[in-house]
């Protein structure tokens, strides 16, 4: 899953863009074009300078170039905001499976969602391999599963070394 994007120098923590006021377990939703207004609400936290439909009409705007799905009922939503000035994460476990557009035709259960500045280029694609080498994980994505709060998801997925990489 998108190993080939980790050959940068740089080194990259997720921690850094992702907090707990930004985790929800449990949500209850009923369709992908709400889990993305869900999504866009929990990006824009503490942004003051960006907007929800902004954010929402970017998430939607990737997921038209082609599904955002990585399987295992994993979503990876992702957007570049014009005016942002750091990546920022979102983590959402659904109470149930939704529809989402997969190429598998299974529905999801997990969004990653990933808000990146405009030009971030490099660091976007570093993270989004991060993204993907952490959910690759099978330990990591039962111990996501069966987290009963926000709090217990948020600490499992950041949990351990393997988060902070110098790729190269």
């Amino acid at each position: 899953m998108l190993d080939f994007l980790l050959d940068v120098d740089t080194p990259v923590e997720l921690a850094n863009y992702l907090s707990l006021n930004r985790v929800i377990c449990d949500l209850e939703i009923t369709s992908r074009k709400r889990l993305f207004e869900r999504l866009a609400k929990l990006l824009v936290i503490d942004l003051e300078e960006q907007d929800e439909k902004k954010i929402f009409r970017a998430l939607v705007e990737r997921e038209k170039l082609g599904s955002t799905c990585v399987g295992d009922g994993l979503a990876i939503p992702h957007g570049r905001i014009e005016g942002l000035l750091e990546p920022r994460i979102a983590i959402v476990r659904l109470a149930e499976p939704v529809d989402y557009g997969a190429r598998d035709n299974k529905p999801i259960r997990m969004a990653f969602a990933l808000l990146v500045p405009k030009d971030a280029t490099d660091e976007h694609l570093k993270i989004l391999g991060l993204l993907a080498e952490r959910l690759s994980d099978n330990d990591v994505r039962q111990q996501l599963y069966i987290a009963g709060s926000a709090q217990q998801l948020f600490d499992s997925f950041l949990a351990d070394s393997a988060l902070s990489k110098a790729a190269g």
